[in-house]
């Protein structure tokens, strides 16, 4: 259960619900450092999720994103780089464009073909 609290933590840290991942983790983290001893078959799955609760805990201290970026971080992408990607994705577009014409423009030949031919005694 509480790998599953951490991967919803994880996408909630994610989505930039700061606020609701910080009173979790503090809650979590309180929990589990007066939990006292641990069986041994889990002390290292409690031992991971308490270093993982502490470190995301941490980051948002920082005022660090889920990616270790300062808050409000926002990648450069020069206009060349915008350009070339976008040339790029209408090289790979265009063709299937053409070709969903083409088999649209085929499939309606094809239906006006069969209802003429449907009223007609052979």
């Amino acid at each position: 259960m509480l790998r599953h609290v951490l991967a919803y933590a994880k996408a909630a840290y994610r989505t930039g619900n700061l606020t609701f991942v910080q009173n979790i983790l503090q809650d979590y983290d309180s929990v589990l450092g007066t939990y006292g001893t641990v069986p041994d078959a889990w002390s290292l799955d409690f031992q991971q999720a308490k270093t993982e609760i502490q470190g995301m805990r941490h980051r948002l201290s920082a005022n660090l994103d889920y990616f270790w970026h300062p808050a409000g971080w926002v990648p450069l992408i020069s206009l060349e780089g915008i350009l070339s990607g976008f040339s790029n994705e209408v090289d790979a577009s265009v063709p299937l464009i053409v070709l969903s014409q083409y088999a649209n423009a085929k499939a309606t030949q094809n239906q006006k073909g069969r209802c003429r031919g449907a009223g007609r005694l052979e």
